[in-house]
């Protein structure tokens, strides 16, 4: 059971990193969008402090937004951690109990 629970875990964490990996690939081509779009929009006749201060607007808010799924994959990858850790813990003082039980059976 311990070799499948650490197989597990292995698992989750391999998804947990391939997920934080996902998220800066898929933030990074986003600013490259808005940055292009930015860039071109400060050449039309708009205010260029305008387009400035909404980019800047544009950043905080998707950086806010990747965040938070950076958050929310931490803390599932620490939920399922919890929780591998107390079938562990489980299996553990089921070996306890059962070694006690056996010990007062023989006396």
């Amino acid at each position: 059971m311990n070799k499948l629970i650490n197989r597990i875990e292995i698992a989750k964490d391999f998804a947990q990193t391939m997920i934080d990996q996902t998220i800066t690939t898929v933030q990074s081509a986003h600013n490259t969008i808005a940055n292009t779009s930015y860039e071109i929009a400060k050449l039309t006749p708009a205010n260029p402090i305008l387009m400035e201060d909404l980019k800047q607007r544009h950043d905080e808010v998707s950086g806010q937004v990747y965040q938070t799924i950076r958050s929310v994959n931490a803390q599932l990858g620490g939920l399922a951690s919890e929780l591998f850790g107390n079938i562990e813990d489980s299996k553990t003082a089921d070996q306890a109990m059962n070694k006690t039980t056996m010990t007062e059976n023989k006396e």
